[in-house]
């Protein structure tokens, strides 16, 4: 198991900025240039340390808070603790 923070990003970004990423983090990402389903997206936060997403993804408190509950009911090292939003 790894001690690294695990890092959901929601959308394609430019490849060095995942390189950076990489070293330091476990990355799980939507691999699409559209927008990551609302469903999906409250699916895959469960257990994330960070949420690295773009202006046009809607991050309100619902995904919020079902990324903390899913994190409860799962066995996962991490909850939710910092979101990041690229800047382009």
């Amino acid at each position: 198991m790894s001690d690294k923070p695990k890092v959901y990003v929601t959308r394609r970004v430019p490849s060095r900025g995942i390189e950076l990423l990489k070293p330091h983090c476990t990355i799980t990402q939507w691999d699409d240039d559209s927008v990551v389903p609302r469903e999906t997206l409250i699916q895959n936060i469960a257990g994330m340390d960070a949420l690295f997403c773009l202006l046009t993804d809607k991050i309100d408190a619902e995904v919020l808070d079902a990324g903390i509950a899913l994190y409860h009911t799962k066995e996962s090292s991490g909850t939710l603790k910092k979101i990041s939003v690229l800047l382009t």
